[in-house]
């Protein structure tokens, strides 16, 4: 019998190998190489006091994507969907994490980026949420896809898969929401003109801060209770702000926000008199530098930031932490905002997964038809836009306003998976407009500007360009990827010409949203601009971006030392150019009223009377700006004599209330607690205190809230008027002028 159980429990030792397990942890305290594997010259491994040493190699001679992996894993990661890592390096590099799962997909990439502090750090990866969740193995790179030679060592430690990431409870992006909403509210007006909000709006939208206030104070409240609140208040903020006041101004999404408006306006109006430079990831990383706070190749090469910032957030849709080119977009909301306050303007294109085989932008599997209404991943084409409007919802100012983006899904339409030879026409626009119309009304995202962006090679007709548009309700900015070759100048005009003729049939915004041009020309950059500034119709563009600046293999701006830049200072000082220093205020209806519509587009109107000349120099540009800036500085002094205000009368109120509640025989200090001081308030009104505690949660009701609210104050105050002796019409100015009565009511005997 007991050779029995010997045997069964032998035959079940190898199976337990296999076993699935929900989390895993790897100290490599064993020093033993258990489950690691290396097999070229880049890395070698080795388990050397407690940790994971590499020693690291990267010459010429090496495999870009040359790896060393962790195999034999069964981990169901679909309970806690992270990965963590302690981690320390001696030159900086960029780690490279690739899971494989049991169904054979792999997941996206999650990279972050070591400095070469030998300095021991936690990386926490956010992993892709897919149908399988059982991990079998994890490819991992140090600077994958660079052929720049690295020497130096990296050391891990602690690995950690699963539930056995110990991830807390955050609370930074509902905080951040609050005080968004907050300032959003306080920075409003409501009213029936132009630039006020709808009335009744604000209070819509105090009630949601207030409830969400409450999940935030509560200890108890889980992580999805948390997301859920910021969801919430999201929702509400651009619910608030579709309710502003813009007259004259037509956009795709007619609830724009109030900002995205006035971009559009004043785009509208510098176009055709100067040209915006832009700049992809221009603040992200550049030619020897990677995330640092206010820098740029750009800015360091001419001493200004570019106009326009160009960002995409391929990845994002599958819940990545990083896009394509490993930006982190927690960085990017703040390079985003960073722009933003410097009066500059961001678009962001989308180079989406293919979302029915998981792969790149480039795997042409078959899936726009699988992804429209009725299709198989229909379902996962939505979560994917729910993370794209989650992230748009959270850009926001100092001010608490949404911060407006140019909008650019889809780019190219040649060999990706959304291409002309991968999908029908129809296909496609039913795609953009079913993107659109989910993203403007069912979540409500109202701070896009939605540009249409094909690639010139294949729409270098009017009706190659037009066979694809899915119609002026779902398109702002009619745009080209564009190369601009010097030995061919007229065929790239020919394309600029026919985007900005179509933009004037339209009343659309014309742009080049990707240039090419040939930096081993040392003179491109005027070689580009003198003919398009010289043309009447190629000049109708509003701005040009060119692609990022990766090293100095891989660049398409210049950068300190190029040899361009003396050509580029030329562009960068003709009166044509605008680069971000030299920006009127984009976001307001009023800082551009002094340059004229386009002659082509007369029907349309800047918001407000026109009552200056035409500025057509740097120099009247920064008169804007002057204007912009005293006007911001009476505003900020305003607002401080409003703080200060406040704070006195607070301040005055706590002190009344204080000697209130004394005087009526009860602690002062009660009068600070909130709640509890509405119900002894109550009781000192000779009135039942469960009635000032239900006056504390009625005005959640929608609708007649605020009249419950009301008529539950005025029972309180009538009776505290009475209490001391005081009339009715004393009770009144205690319910509607508290701030007045009640201290009359402290500091006088009764």
């Amino acid at each position: 019998m007991l050779g029995i159980i010997f045997l069964i429990v032998l035959c079940l030792i190898p199976l337990s190998s296999f076993a699935q397990i929900t989390g895993f942890h790897e100290d490599f305290d064993d020093n033993t190489f258990t489950n690691w594997r290396f097999d070229n010259s880049t890395f070698t491994l080795s388990e050397t006091r407690g940790v994971l040493h590499i020693d690291y190699h990267r010459t010429a001679a090496s495999g870009e994507w040359h790896t060393f992996h962790l195999i034999r894993l069964n981990i169901d990661a679909g309970l806690n969907t992270h990965i963590q890592v302690k981690a320390k390096s001696t030159v900086s590099t960029q780690i490279t994490l690739k899971p494989i799962y049991s169904n054979g997909a792999d997941s996206r990439l999650l990279q972050e980026r070591l400095p070469a502090d030998n300095a021991w750090h936690t990386y926490t990866f956010g992993l892709v949420q897919l149908q399988d969740t059982t991990i079998t193995r994890i490819y991992f790179f140090l600077d994958g896809g660079s052929t720049t030679p690295v020497s130096g060592s990296v050391w891990l430690d602690d690995l950690r898969i699963g539930e056995r990431v110990s991830v807390d409870i955050d609370r930074s992006e509902l905080e951040q929401a609050i005080i968004d909403a907050t300032a959003l509210l306080n920075n409003s007006e409501e009213g029936p003109s132009e630039d006020q909000f709808a009335p009744g709006s604000k209070a819509v939208l105090q009630s949601v801060v207030d409830k969400e206030q409450l999940v935030l104070n509560d200890e108890t409240a889980s992580q999805l209770q948390i997301d859920r609140a910021v969801s919430n208040l999201y929702d509400a903020c651009h619910a608030f702000e579709a309710k502003a006041i813009v007259r004259n101004i037509s956009v795709a999404d007619q609830s724009a926000s109030r900002e995205t408006k006035y971009l559009f306006s004043s785009l509208m109006v510098i176009s055709n008199n100067h040209l915006l430079f832009g700049h992809q990831d221009t603040t992200a990383y550049g030619v020897g530098w990677w995330d640092e706070d206010e820098k740029s190749d750009i800015n360091d090469v001419c001493g200004s930031f570019s106009a326009v910032y160009g960002w995409d957030i391929g990845l994002l849709e599958l819940g990545s932490l990083h896009d394509l080119d490993g930006v982190n977009f927690d960085r990017m909301r703040f390079w985003i905002r960073a722009a933003y306050e410097r009066g500059g303007i961001n678009t962001i294109s989308w180079h989406s997964t293919n979302p029915v085989s998981g792969g790149a932008f480039t795997d042409v599997t078959k899936a726009v038809s699988h992804i429209l209404p009725g299709g198989a991943y229909h379902d996962d084409y939505k979560a994917g836009l729910d993370r794209l409007a989650h992230f748009f919802k959270s850009l926001r100012a100092p001010a608490g306003n949404s911060i407006p983006v140019i909008f650019r899904p889809f780019p190219g339409i040649w060999d990706l998976w959304w291409g002309r030879a991968h999908c029908t026409v129809e296909e496609f626009i039913s795609l953009w407009q079913f993107t659109v119309d989910y993203l403007r009304n069912e979540k409500g995202v109202h701070n896009l500007l939605y540009a249409y962006s094909p690639s010139s090679y294949a729409s270098d007709t009017r009706d190659k360009y037009m066979k694809r548009y899915p119609g002026d309700h779902y398109v702002d900015v009619l745009g080209v990827s564009i190369g601009f070759p010097s030995d061919n100048k007229e065929k790239g005009l020919q394309q600029l010409r026919m985007i900005a003729r179509l933009a004037r049939e339209k009343n659309k915004i014309a742009a080049i949203t990707q240039l090419y041009l040939n930096l081993d020309n040392e003179n491109c950059w005027t070689e580009f601009l003198n003919p398009v500034k010289n043309d009447p119709l190629a000049r109708d563009v509003a701005w040009m971006l060119v692609w990022r600046n990766l090293d100095a293999y891989h660049f398409f701006a210049p950068y300190p030392g190029h040899a361009s830049v003396p050509d580029f200072l030329k562009f960068y000082n003709d009166p044509f150019t605008i680069f971000e220093s030299r920006l009127p205020d984009m976001y307001t209806p009023s800082e551009l009223n002094g340059i004229s519509p386009v002659d082509g587009i007369a029907s349309w109107r800047p918001p407000g009377p026109s009552t200056s000349a035409e500025p057509k120099t740097r120099d009247a540009l920064d008169a804007a700006v002057t204007t912009s800036e005293k006007s911001r500085s009476f505003l900020n002094k305003f607002a401080a004599t409003i703080l200060v205000v406040a704070l006195v009368a607070g301040l005055i109120q706590v002190i009344s209330m204080w000697t209130l509640f004394e005087k009526g025989g009860q602690a002062g200090w009660v009068s600070l607690v909130p709640f509890y001081n509405m119900w002894v308030l109550a009781e000192i009104g000779n009135r039942p205190g469960f009635v000032g505690l239900i006056m504390c949660f009625t005005g959640f009701i929608p609708l007649v809230g605020g009249l419950i609210v009301l008529a539950l104050w005025t029972f309180i105050s009538l009776g505290v008027a009475k209490t001391f002796g005081r009339g009715v019409f004393f009770g009144i100015g205690l319910s509607f002028l508290p701030l007045i009565f009640y201290p009359i009511l402290a500091f006088t005997k009764g």
